[in-house]
């Protein structure tokens, strides 16, 4: 134990002993030891320990606030209770406290309890800044003036809700240290930042918005990007994506649910897909659910992603094709997602259970699987030796039958009805 940390808890206990009444005057410990107990209080009580005495004002005010290092104040947040009581602070008592803890803090999470002007209290006050989440009522684009050009070691930046687009020009302002930038758009225009100074982006989420050639050539660059999540995103007229197929450490791609400007345009098909698998030999998680322009051509090829974790092809249209569906085998594969792909049959899942071994979440809620996928699952992970849960999500009617079976059931699978 630190010495002074055990000198303090002698001094009170001591003052304690010696006591004549109930009550301990707390003016009799020295600094050090006030600064341990109040250093332990809640954040709101921290502030209100500032109205004792002038003395406890000035220990309050600078001296026990380095532990508070992250900042949630979303809705629902464990330190929104413990801190805060629950209520969330107003914006002028929440300028009290990141006045006194900015300099420390790393991480700040806001809610919708408040809109953009609360940039104006981190702007000035959290120089040490690594992670900013905003997920406000409303965003105005003068609040984001010099707020990220004053954060030089930003490396998160994640902002949820609509959101101004205007705001974009200000993101010239965030330095090299960014890694990981998470945009969700929910608005009208789905405009899109120009992302042409971050080389050293690690993830790059837009979800919602136009794809268009600069957008295209700006993730080109990204040389050492890792994730790229694209949901609901709209690919422009004349756009061409190869040049993202070049990504060589890209591991995560996400494009659910993309779709052309205008019928006809590009979208994502088999010969997208084609590109993705010859060119993207690292990727572990792949999502094109909801991308009906692949049929079982495309699907076909995935076999060629040997080091695929995570794969989710709900929703696809592979009715319109009659090739026979070769699925698998995924040695590496953890999750799969093919729910609502009738062309999806015991037949072409059970091998996949046998030959994924880590495989721990299959989705074939509507699907043309039966009971005999779980009666056979369940033999497959009675006799396995890797103890891996698997747990598969399909139709009530068959988990009833599975359920009501004579057979012993493996610990090791579980069924849950998709809701």
């Amino acid at each position: 134990m630190d010495k002074r940390l055990k000198t303090c808890d002698t001094s009170v206990l001591n003052l304690i002993n010696n006591s004549t009444s109930r009550t301990v005057n707390f003016n009799q410990l020295d600094d050090s030891c006030l600064v341990r107990i109040l250093t332990h209080l809640p954040i709101r009580e921290k502030v209100e320990a500032e109205k004792v005495c002038k003395r406890w004002k000035n220990i309050s005010m600078t001296k026990i606030w380095q532990n508070n290092t992250h900042l949630d104040l979303t809705n629902g947040s464990i330190m929104l209770k413990t801190e805060f009581n629950g209520q969330p602070p107003t914006l002028t008592d929440l300028q009290r406290v990141i006045i006194r803890c900015g300099k420390f803090l790393k991480s700040i999470k806001f809610g919708k309890f408040y809109n953009s002007a609360v940039l104006n209290i981190i702007r000035c006050n959290c120089p040490h800044l690594l992670s900013l989440e905003l997920d406000l009522s409303s965003y105005l684009p003068n609040d984001f003036v010099d707020v990220f050009s004053r954060m030089k070691n930003l490396e998160v930046l994640k902002i949820f809700s609509t959101f101004d687009n205007s705001a974009f020009k200000f993101f010239s302002g965030l330095g090299s240290s960014i890694r990981d930038i998470y945009l969700d758009a929910r608005n009208d225009s789905g405009k899109v930042p120009s992302f042409q100074n971050f080389n050293s982006l690690r993830s790059l989420t837009m979800n919602g918005f136009y794809i268009d050639m600069k957008t295209v050539g700006d993730i080109s660059q990204m040389k050492n990007l890792k994730n790229l999540s694209l949901r609901y995103c709209t690919i422009k007229e004349n756009v061409q994506m190869r040049q993202i197929f070049f990504l060589k450490y890209l591991e995560k791609l996400d494009f659910f649910n993309m779709k052309p400007e205008y019928e006809g345009g590009l979208t994502v098909d088999d010969s997208l897909l084609s590109e993705i698998v010859y060119n993207l030999k690292n990727l572990k998680y792949l999502n094109v659910s909801g991308c009906d322009s692949i049929t079982v051509n495309g699907v076909n090829l995935l076999i060629k992603l040997k080091k695929l974790e995570v794969l989710s092809i709900a929703t696809l249209g592979l009715y319109s094709v009659k090739k026979k569906l070769r699925f698998g085998p995924f040695h590496q594969l953890k999750v799969l997602n093919c729910m609502g792909i009738y062309e999806i049959s015991d037949l072409i899942i059970i091998p996949i259970i046998i030959d994924s071994p880590k495989l721990e979440k299959l989705i074939v809620s509507g699907t043309k699987t039966s009971v005999y996928l779980l009666e056979r699952a369940n033999q497959i992970k009675k006799k396995s030796t890797i103890n891996v849960v698997l747990n598969i999500w399909t139709g009530d009617s068959i988990i009833q039958a599975y359920r009501e079976s004579k057979v012993s059931k493996s610990k090791y699978l579980v069924v849950h009805s998709l809701i």
